[in-house]
């Protein structure tokens, strides 16, 4: 999920009725969206981090509820910044998708889905496929045995249909649960190339505007894929269909200012009725103020050296992390006996995971770069 779109901009031919150079950025505009990744990528550990996991001896465990400080400060970075990352990779992986097909040619159109196949569909099968193996092999070894209300169970009663629903998740949850995001993503584009060809720009705009409502107000929302994965990802193409990439560039400090105040009252807000709409329109705030939270990773400080040093490798964080995470927080969770525990234990197992999960990466880089290619689509 590094970019979740190709980094490469492409120049040329007229782009829904613009000239080139209007419509389409030029790449060292770019850099910000780029080194975006890493820290998009970092905020989906924290979420997964902050999920409840089941200890190996059943009892579902929580770091949450402990005290209202480290409460208020994992809820912060996990439930409200790290929320960011899944609809700016939508809205980042539009946006790239958008640029690569000029309007209304079938040929560029035919040429990116070859593509976004490439990128999407083969990592996507790799690693569900990869960790079902994993998981049947150390069953049938006698090293695994999940509890009955696991969704991993069903891998060992299934038929083969079952089987494939359950790794790839067909009607919830794939196997590597976190590839969700790739299925979304690989159904959308597939139903949305085809008129994003041919759509004016009036009509993108209207479309987005028409699931954006159904998503804030939680209208017909799908499963599979979900409304907000279409809406973040039509976003990201009416942005590029629209050039509004320097216009998100130049919004006012004081729209930071509200989006910072909204954020950190939100934690106050939860057990509200109206929570889920004042949530998704922080979300939404803070995606317009993404340009201003990406000047952190490229001005160059600390933060920016190291998102340009390890930004290649967010995909595989994306893959890798997972069930990593989970094993690790089976264990540390049990050491949170207090508040101080509970978020010591919280910045462990995700900068562990981080670590070790950019550690691999370098040596497979290193000892077998053909394979991590492939296992990460490309990138």
């Amino acid at each position: 999920m590094s970019r979740v779109g190709e980094s490469a901009v492409p120049t040329g031919a007229r782009y829904g009725g613009l000239s080139a150079s209007s419509a389409v950025p030029a790449r060292a505009r770019l850099v910000w969206v780029e080194r975006l990744r890493l820290p998009l990528m970092i905020g989906v550990v924290l979420i997964h981090a902050y999920d409840p996991v089941r200890a190996t001896h059943g009892e579902l465990i929580s770091l949450q509820g402990r005290a209202g400080f480290s409460d208020f400060v994992m809820f912060l970075l996990s439930q409200v910044i790290g929320r960011l990352s899944v609809p700016m990779f939508f809205a980042m992986s539009g946006f790239f998708f958008a640029t690569a097909i000029p309007w209304r040619n079938s040929e560029k159109l035919v040429s990116a889905l070859v593509q976004r196949a490439r990128t999407l569909l083969v990592p996507f099968l790799f690693w569900n496929i990869l960790l079902t193996t994993m998981f049947l092999c150390l069953h049938f070894l006698g090293f695994y045995q999940p509890a009955a209300d696991s969704r991993y169970s069903g891998l060992f009663v299934s038929s083969f249909w079952g089987l494939m629903d359950i790794s790839l998740g067909m009607t919830g949850y794939p196997i590597a649960y976190q590839f969700w995001f790739l299925r979304d993503l690989i159904v959308v584009v597939l139903l949305c190339a085809v008129p994003l060809a041919f759509l004016s720009r009036v009509s993108l705009a209207v479309v987005t505007a028409i699931f954006g409502v159904m998503w804030l107000l939680n209208i017909w929302n799908w499963e599979i894929p979900a409304t907000g994965s279409f809406f973040w990802f039509l976003f990201g193409c009416s942005v590029a269909r629209w050039s509004l990439l320097e216009s998100v560039s130049r919004l006012p400090k004081s729209l930071f200012a509200l989006y910072v105040c909204a954020a950190l009252s939100e934690f106050a807000l939860v057990e509200y009725d109206w929570y889920v709409i004042f949530h998704r329109l922080i979300l939404f705030l803070g995606v317009l103020n993404i340009y201003r939270i990406a000047t952190y990773f490229t001005d160059g400080s600390i933060l920016s050296g190291f998102s340009a040093r390890h930004g290649n490798a967010a995909f595989f964080l994306f893959a890798f992390h997972e069930p990593l995470l989970t094993v690790c927080k089976k264990v540390a969770f049990l050491w949170a006996t207090g508040p101080a525990q509970a978020l010591g234990v919280y910045f462990f197992v995700a900068f562990f995971v981080i670590v070790v999960s950019l550690w691999a990466y370098r040596i497979l880089d290193a000892v077998a770069p053909g394979i991590l290619r492939f296992a990460t689509g490309g990138r």
